[in-house]
C-alpha cells in the first residue's frame, strides 16, 4: 500500500479534482484491491490493476455526483430584466507568488483542460507512464492516447496563452 498510495491518490485527484474525496476513494480502492486479491491473475502488472480499480471507482463516483446537484452549489443572480437566474458558484483560489504561483498556474490550466485530455496528460506527464500503459489503464488504443496527448498539449498551450494575456 505504501508503494502505490501516492500514485493512486494522484490519479484519483486528477479525475475527481477534490482532495478530500480523492483521499476517501483511495482508501476504498485499497480495500477493493485487498478484497479482490484472490482474483488477481497476474496478467497485468499490479500497478496497472490498481490504476484500473482507481479509475473505475473514481468514474463511478463522478457519475453519481453528476446525478446529484445540491442547490447550495449555486448562487442566485438577477439577469438584465431583474429576473433571478442560477449560476454555478465560482471558487476563488488563494493568491500565491514565486515558485508556488507557477505550480498553481499549472494546476489551474489542468483544471480547465477537458476531462479526457486531462486524464491522459496527467498519466503521461505527471505519472510518467508510456502511451501503451496509459492506453491500458484507460482502456483505449495507443493511437487514441497519442491523439489525446497531442490535442491536450495544444489545448494547454492555448490556455497558457489566454492566461498570459489576462495578466
Amino acid at each position: 500500500m505504501e508503494r502505490y498510495r501516492q500514485k493512486v491518490m494522484n490519479l484519483a485527484f486528477s479525475i475527481l479534482r477534490n482532495e478530500a474525496l480523492a483521499e476517501d476513494l483511495s482508501q476504498t480502492v485499497f480495500v477493493k484491491a485487498w478484497q479482490a486479491l484472490p482474483r488477481f491473475d497476474g496478467r497485468a502488472a499490479l500497478s496497472t490493476w490498481l490504476y484500473t480499480i482507481t479509475r473505475n471507482t473514481c468514474l463511478t463516483a463522478v457519475e453519481k455526483e453528476r446525478r446529484l446537484v445540491p442547490l447550495e452549489d449555486f448562487v442566485e443572480v438577477a439577469d438584465d430584466d431583474g429576473d433571478p437566474m442560477l449560476f454555478g458558484r465560482e471558487s476563488a483560489g488563494p493568491e500565491t507568488s514565486g515558485q508556488a504561483a507557477a505550480e498553481y498556474d499549472v494546476t489551474k490550466l489542468l483544471d480547465q483542460l477537458p476531462e479526457p485530455y486531462r486524464r491522459v496528460v496527467v498519466l503521461f506527464y505527471l505519472e510518467d507512464r508510456s502511451c501503451e500503459e496509459v492506453g491500458e489503464l484507460l482502456s483505449m488504443p495507443t493511437g487514441t492516447v497519442k491523439a489525446l496527448l497531442h490535442r491536450g498539449r495544444k489545448k494547454l498551450a492555448a490556455l497558457a496563452g489566454e492566461s498570459e494575456t489576462e495578466q
